[in-house]
């Protein structure tokens, strides 16, 4: 099937994308799959659909299977004492969040004399699934939680709603499905069935459960299925206020969901981790119960964007535009899809006047909205706005699949420019850009939050998997997916403490060490923190951190995110070094140098390899 969706994805897919728009959030949010699962082959994104008999109906209709929903606890067994694996160069930075281990009696820790890079007490490194050397508990992966004591004793009982002494409620929103939708995904290979997704969460669930600390408490998932489309406000409102009231649940995992959905749990003080993220000042406004696990929000990007444009490409010649387009001195177009949710006026304006910060200016701006039957028509008129002023570096700020119009439209035109990257919406993916048009393509350069790329046996979401299981995942395609958003719900509940709450779950994920990326000088993951670390100026509830430099080389063979070979693959300057924001170099890029570039690595670099432990499950049973 994957010879396929070459065609499917130059044909079909943009009047399919036009006709029905609402699921293309839905089949973004899901493209995160081939970032997280490296060279995932056959299969690489979740097509909702079909039926469980774990639902639960949105708006509390037909039948209910709520109270007879799993309760999952962890899986049983025992081995010989798990080997200490590296240190690594974990918590190596703790900026100016919270303390580790100072939760007192509600805590993970207190303060006890215990020497650990995590400042730890001596019961937590004498936890018996403690490594001392890391600080952190024997699970195979660097981003594992700090040792917490295996509880013992009153955890209080319904600290919260969805609470008991022995349940946490976890709402799972599955989104409504489209025969659509399906089939273009089944076309390409890419499809997970419903049955199997479901069961990939409760496989998550039983994992996290045997080795993070829950305080005497068991997941009890509902899954709920949407009563309208992703952008049907008042279905999602109503599906919040059921998931709310009649469910009653603690927190709430969704892929992508409507804005009213977020904001009505958040009045009702339920916690939603989602795929979507949104600026800033909407997460702070929502706080601390909208949370957004493997995403660069509008907000880090565009201070990202505007550090690098400002110190690396400003008042430089226009040397990687093509014919026409070069100049002595750049003239940079903002050009933006203007979708709420994700970006509008409001957040180029922002932008705008971060970047005068370093004495730069935008010279024209120009927006597009995400309407395939209109986007030629746009095109047309912002291309030749932009060539007529003169621009010769366009800030691209878009979806994954607009540029392919767009970059035909600058060569219909003979318009030649510079495209600046800025890694929205997967624009930094192999696999889109080799729809781009490679004319266009191949002055192509700037940011991306994703790391080189390498084999998906490497990934964490893949052994892990395999450490805990040995059979194979039972959603081939999403997986990695669930993982990443399943695990910012786990850790949080591990630095918690037994008096779980919403604001106490905060704490604890603000007090979880960050990791990765330019944090512990990896390359292939980005770093990832919560809170305030120093590397943000406000309240951070989005999970990536940093960034890479890219360029786009067209003749460079490799294979994309879904395993496919072929020509056209990002680079990453400088071995893929990464820089928090602030932090970046005032030099002149390294785009288009080959030397020390790196697309992909086949292995990982000796600091990245994950510690190795045997499987023994500690916690909560």
């Amino acid at each position: 099937m994957r010879s396929n969706w070459r065609s499917i994805q130059l044909g079909d897919v943009t009047k399919w994308v036009g006709q029905y728009r609402p699921y293309f959030l839905l089949v973004a949010a899901l493209t995160l799959v081939v970032t997280l699962l490296p060279d995932a082959g056959e299969k690489s994104s979740l097509a909702a659909g079909g039926n469980g008999d774990t639902t639960v109906s949105g708006n509390g209709e037909g039948t209910s299977t709520a109270e007879t929903s799993t309760t999952l606890a962890g899986g049983g067994g025992s081995g010989p004492a798990g080997r200490s694996g590296p240190g690594g160069r974990i918590g190596s930075r703790t900026g100016t969040g919270a303390t580790i281990g100072t939760g007192g009696s509600t805590g993970p820790g207190g303060t006890g004399g215990g020497a650990s890079p995590l400042n730890l007490s001596d019961e937590a490194l004498n936890a018996p699934d403690c490594d001392r050397a890391t600080g952190r508990i024997k699970v195979p992966w660097h981003s594992a939680p700090p040792c917490v004591p295996i509880f013992k004793g009153n955890n209080g009982g319904a600290t919260w709603q969805g609470v008991t002494a022995t349940e946490i409620t976890i709402a799972i929103y599955i989104p409504q499905s489209d025969p659509q939708t399906d089939a273009i995904l089944k076309a390409a290979g890419v499809g997970d069935e419903e049955a199997d997704v479901r069961q990939q969460y409760l496989d998550w669930i039983e994992f996290f459960s045997n080795h993070w600390e829950l305080y005497g408490r068991k997941i009890k998932p509902v899954f709920v299925k949407a009563t309208g489309p992703t952008d049907d406000d008042t279905a999602g409102r109503a599906d919040a206020i059921d998931i709310a009231t009649r469910i009653k649940a603690f927190a709430v995992w969704t892929i992508v969901q409507p804005p009213s959905f977020t904001q009505e749990l958040a009045a009702r003080g339920v916690i939603v981790f989602s795929y979507a993220s949104d600026r800033a000042s909407e997460h702070a406004r929502l706080a601390p119960y909208y949370w957004s696990p493997a995403q660069m929000g509008i907000s880090h990007l565009y201070l990202q964007t505007a550090e690098y444009v400002g110190k690396r490409l400003n008042n430089l010649p226009a040397s990687y535009a093509g014919p026409g387009s070069q100049a002595p001195k750049r003239k940079f177009g903002l050009l933006y899809l203007d979708e709420p949710g994700w970006a509008g006026k409001t957040d180029a304006e922002f932008f705008e006047a971060e970047l005068a910060k370093y004495g730069a200016a935008v010279a024209r701006t120009a927006s597009f909205v995400y309407d395939y039957s209109t986007l030629q028509t746009q095109a047309r008129t912002i291309i030749a706005g932009f060539k007529e002023d003169g621009i010769t570096s366009i800030i691209l700020v878009a979806d994954f699949l607009s540029p392919r119009v767009l970059t035909s439209e600058a060569t219909n035109q003979t318009y030649f420019p510079e495209w600046i990257v800025t890694g929205s919406i997967f624009t930094d993916l192999n696999f889109y850009g080799r729809l781009y048009d490679q004319a266009q393509w191949s002055h192509a350069f700037g940011l991306s939050a994703f790391g080189v790329r390498y084999p998906k046996h490497l990934g964490p979401a893949d052994y892990l998997y395999d450490w805990e299981f040995k059979r194979p995942p039972a959603a081939r395609s999403s997986y990695a997916v669930l993982f990443i958003q399943q695990n910012l719900l786990f850790q949080g509940l591990h630095m918690a403490g037994p008096n779980l709450n919403p604001q106490t779950f905060r704490q604890g994920v603000f007090n979880l060490p960050p990791s990765g990326g330019a944090f512990d000088d990896f390359v292939l993951s980005p770093g990832v923190s919560y809170g305030r670390h120093g590397n943000w100026p406000f309240e951070d509830y989005v999970g990536f951190d940093d960034i890479a430099e890219i360029w786009w080389k067209a003749d460079q063979p490799g294979k994309d995110e879904l395993g496919n070979d072929g020509q056209g693959m990002y680079m990453f300057s400088d071995g893929g070094k990464r820089y928090f924001f602030g932090g970046q170099p005032t030099a002149p890029t390294k785009a288009f140098n080959p030397q020390g570039a790196l697309s992909w690595l086949n292995e990982k670099p000796a600091r990245e390899k994950p510690p190795e432990y045997e499987n023994r499950k500690y916690r909560n049973l």
